[in-house]
């Protein structure tokens, strides 16, 4: 039996459904009695979570309270330590929402990654970015096969942006001269979140609520059947980094991903055009089949299992 402590706040977010609770529940539920898993947060952790965890999982190295932790850990010398990371936060252009937040704590995530074992992280980029090439591997972000439809959405014309304030950005830089070009082509666009402060035509309704429901949102995504779902992203290294959700989610939903970034890394079955309804269906057909191939929960679940057995056997370390 692996002892296996997360630090994190024990409640379903974007980042938990993708990266904690459904990959970890699925490497239990591969290696029945193989791994037990407590989730706490960093004020709750105790002295035996200390003594008696052998592997720790943090997600979020960005303040002194996890450096803290770190440094107990190591000290102790008892355990391992693994940092599941899924966004570039040392390297945020100066223009992001969050850029003065992590560039004050830059030095703190810098000396927390020294005092980490092994990396999970979602891109090749961001093994880079974490300077963990040798101790880190990519866990891409991943869904069931049967997360996925049967056959492509009908041919509605329904095409859906997702975000907040954070993604605005984006839009504005990277996404208003496309949507002035395509904005008249869907028969309906649905805002889910917020509306972009674009010039936009009449098959734009009210905006939807931004989901706090995370089971809620993705069974709505399903159900909703998008043809397209457009991910304007700024081109700098943040977003090189970033992982290919908004393609997943178009293709969980039966539709395509129309993006600037089509083509690179993870995006190769996104589309940087607007398509015919039988391009779409061509194209959602092949993103199925690569996301069963590369970015299947069964799959990457014994990827953490097995980084996890190697880790504990020193097979990794120098």
């Amino acid at each position: 039996m692996i002892n296996i402590l997360i630090v994190e706040e024990p409640i379903v977010t974007a980042v938990s459904w993708w990266r904690l609770f459904r990959p970890i529940a699925e490497m239990q539920r591969q290696f029945p009695g193989k791994f037990n898993v407590k989730m706490v947060r960093n004020k709750s952790i105790n002295a035996d979570d200390l003594f008696y965890t052998d592997i720790f999982i943090l997600c979020r190295p960005k303040d002194e309270e996890t450096l803290s932790l770190a440094r107990r850990i190591k000290a102790l010398g008892r355990s391992k330590i693994i940092l599941d990371i899924d966004d570039a936060i040392t390297n945020l252009p100066i223009n992001h929402f969050q850029f003065a937040h992590h560039h004050a704590r830059v030095s703190i995530v810098r000396d927390i990654f020294t005092l980490v074992d092994y990396f999970w992280c979602s891109t090749e980029q961001l093994l880079y970015e974490c300077d963990c090439l040798g101790r880190g591997e990519v866990v891409p972000n991943a869904i069931y096969p049967w997360d996925l439809p049967n056959e492509p959405a009908p041919d509605r014309g329904l095409w859906m942006w997702r975000g907040g304030g954070l993604q605005i950005l984006d839009v504005l830089l990277a996404g208003a001269e496309k949507y002035e070009e395509i904005k008249a082509l869907p028969k309906q666009w649905i805002f889910w979140g917020v509306l972009p402060p674009l010039a936009h035509g009449e098959n734009v309704g009210l905006p939807l609520e931004y989901e706090s429901d995370v089971q809620s949102y993705f069974e709505k995504l399903k159900n909703a059947k998008f043809n397209g779902v457009w991910k304007p992203l700024a081109e700098h290294q943040f977003n090189d980094a970033k992982s290919n959700i908004a393609w997943i989610e178009a293709t969980m939903s039966g539709g395509v991903c129309l993006t600037n970034y089509a083509g690179k890394t993870a995006w190769e079955n996104a589309v940087s055009e607007f398509p015919t309804y039988d391009e779409a269906c061509e194209i959602w057909a092949k993103s199925k089949e690569r996301i069963i191939q590369d970015f299947n929960l069964e799959i990457t679940a014994r990827q953490r299992a097995e980084s996890i057995d190697r880790l504990m056997n020193g097979t990794i370390l120098a």
